[in-house]
């Protein structure tokens, strides 16, 4: 498994190499879809956090506390980490499939926007309270939904 910050500071050097806007909330959302679409295909969480219910779709709160200072302007830096360096999550193999997957088909679309999309009836947000953690079985039919991936 790799950190969830590392899997943020991809989509950031992305957003940035791309001349692509990238707030804190669209952030949070890509980093649920592309774990949703790496838990539909592969079967395994792709890393450790897991996601909470918030009110405005689902959150990691380490990742939240490193880029709630943005608030809802663009981020313009990547997590740092203790040792002074930046990190993020190589784009091969399993990972590489559904990052481009995910990168390609939402890369245009707003934070809001892509709220919208993960406060749909039926997913795995919409059947928690706030504040609760997500179940991987309820975030699995989320990745085969917007992915196609077959249980």
């Amino acid at each position: 498994m790799i950190s969830s910050l590392f899997v943020a500071n991809s989509f950031i050097m992305k957003a940035f190499d791309e001349k692509k806007s990238i707030t804190h909330m669209k952030l949070q959302k890509l980093l649920y879809m592309v774990y949703a679409c790496y838990l539909a295909r592969f079967r395994e969480p792709l890393f450790s956090d897991r996601f909470e219910a918030w009110q405005y779709g689902p959150v990691i709160c380490n990742v939240y506390n490193e880029f709630k200072e943005y608030g809802s302007k663009n981020i313009d830096t990547p997590h740092v980490s203790a040792d002074g360096q930046i990190y993020y999550a190589i784009e091969a193999d399993q990972f590489g499939e559904c990052m481009g997957l995910v990168w390609s088909q939402y890369k245009d679309h707003s934070g809001p926007e892509l709220s919208r999309i993960t406060h749909a009836d039926g997913t795995a947000w919409s059947k928690k309270l706030l504040g609760q953690l997500l179940d991987d079985k309820d975030i699995v039919d989320d990745g085969i939904k917007w992915f196609g991936y077959s249980a």
